[in-house]
């Protein structure tokens, strides 16, 4: 059975800010915001107005699922209010009349006005399909609408691309697009920072009714430089978002979404890399050659345009076979390839462990904290420093590059399946998620001790 990836959390815990309008005052506006929020009235729009908040998983082990959060991410999204004279719901609500997930009509748009995260190793923006109407009832889907906005291909202020200013337009039809982009302009917006997030009308059922799917925004960031400024933005994301719907509805103009960045960058990791790869496997295998080696075979689920629920394409995401850890606390897993970051087919990667049934995932371990771990196994390597090979273990003894893997959720007991997941966020060539087919790609194997005869 292989591991379906559903790469989303739910819920959101922050301090919520004021929703009301902002206020414009006896002069005219002042702030970009308030700028903008003129100028979508004024161009015929009804204007709500959310925020945007990190999405805190938080003890998910009460849930149905964890849904294979990322444990080395951080989380944000959008929490908007219904559109007017709306009177189906929307799903997770905040308590104070805005949702993180909501039903759009087909003429409305969704504007954030904020600035991007402080400086990090990655950050991103993309709208989802967050659930449709099955027969059963109302089904949690996480399919991705395209490609998403990244550091490298967002449009952002002066100094950009971090900590920096931005607008991004969520948004179906043509003739809304332009009416918003016209009044974004008007207010001062330069157009370099308009982001045009395009919902795809023929991959969804947009509208109010209850037959509606519903969407979400989600970004999310890893590995912030300055941590204390990290933790200042994620505690209160800087953007105002409005829900602009037009006081008058026209025929639906669909915009047609850009095509698909390309993978690949046209070299291999395998050519300088593979070779090194090898010879680790090799070190392992004897390093441990009185233990029973079972090979964690690879799935890749990202290899061609699409990818599975929940996943950005931007990311390489690979799984392994599953496998128990048991009480055997000799018994471990080892991880083990190419650092993706220390050769530049990534920006950022990791791994982590995933307990199977409830899609909890543990232990994270980065790319960057990996530099060195491989010197255990071929110390006088050349390129050591871009290998890593780590262990996960019930008790580490103390070892170092090893991770104890928890007995209850978010790991598992004896007798649960766990597996390995694997993530390397964009190629900074292409602006999206590294080609498998450049890539050495990671491995996993269980060590047990041989039964005695």
């Amino acid at each position: 059975m292989v591991l379906l990836a559903v790469l989303a959390c739910s819920g959101g815990t922050a301090t919520v800010p004021s929703t009301d309008a902002p206020s414009t005052g006896d002069t005219g506006p002042h702030t970009r915001e308030e700028r903008v929020h003129a100028e979508l009235v004024a161009s015929g729009f009804t204007v709500g107005t959310g925020y945007a908040a990190e999405l805190d998983p938080g003890p998910c082990c009460g849930w149905e699922s964890c849904y294979l959060f990322n444990p080395d991410n951080r989380y944000f999204g959008w929490y908007l209010p219904k559109a007017p004279g709306q009177t189906t719901g929307n799903p997770l609500p905040d308590g104070r009349g805005r949702n993180l997930a909501w039903r759009l009509r087909p003429d409305e748009a969704v504007i954030a006005v904020g600035r991007t995260p402080p400086p990090s190793a990655y950050f991103s923006f993309r709208s989802y399909i967050h659930d449709r109407l099955e027969r059963t009832g109302r089904e949690w889907l996480f399919f991705n609408l395209g490609d998403s906005l990244n550091q490298f291909v967002a449009g952002t202020g002066p100094g950009g691309p971090f900590d920096a200013d931005i607008v991004v337009v969520s948004v179906a039809d043509a003739a809304t697009e332009r009416r918003v982009r016209e009044a974004l302009l008007r207010a001062g917006v330069p157009e370099e920072q308009i982001n045009v997030d395009v919902i795809a009308a023929d991959e969804l059922i947009l509208g109010l009714h209850e037959e509606a799917d519903t969407i979400r925004l989600q970004g999310r960031t890893a590995r912030f430089e300055d941590p204390d400024a990290g933790e200042a933005w994620m505690a209160d994301p800087p953007f105002t978002v409005f829900r602009a719907t037009p006081v008058e509805q026209a025929t639906f103009d669909p915009l047609v979404p850009p095509p698909l960045r390309p993978r690949g960058s046209g070299w291999s990791e395998k050519d300088d890399w593979g070779a090194a790869a090898g010879t680790l496997e090799l070190a392992i295998r004897t390093r441990y050659a009185d233990y029973r080696m079972t090979p964690l075979n690879t799935v890749i689920t990202d290899s061609g345009d699409d990818c599975p629920p929940g996943c950005n394409r931007d990311t390489f995401f690979g799984v392994s076979l599953h496998f128990l850890l048991p009480q055997d606390k000799d018994a471990f897993v080892m991880v083990y390839g190419v650092n993706h970051e220390r050769t530049g087919k990534s920006v950022y990667a990791n791994f982590s462990v995933v307990e199977v049934e409830h899609l909890s995932a543990s232990v994270a371990v980065r790319s960057d904290e990996m530099v060195g771990s491989a010197r255990d196994y071929v110390p006088d390597h050349a390129k050591a420093d871009d290998l890593y090979a780590w262990k996960l273990a019930r008790d580490c003894h103390g070892e170092a590059h090893c991770s104890e893997v928890p007995w209850d959720c978010p790991g598992f007991p004896s007798l649960g399946q766990g597996a390995v997941a694997w993530r390397a966020y964009t190629d900074a060539i292409t602006g999206t998620g590294p080609s498998t087919d450049e890539l050495v790609v990671d491995r996993a194997a269980l060590f047990t001790r041989p039964v005695e005869p």
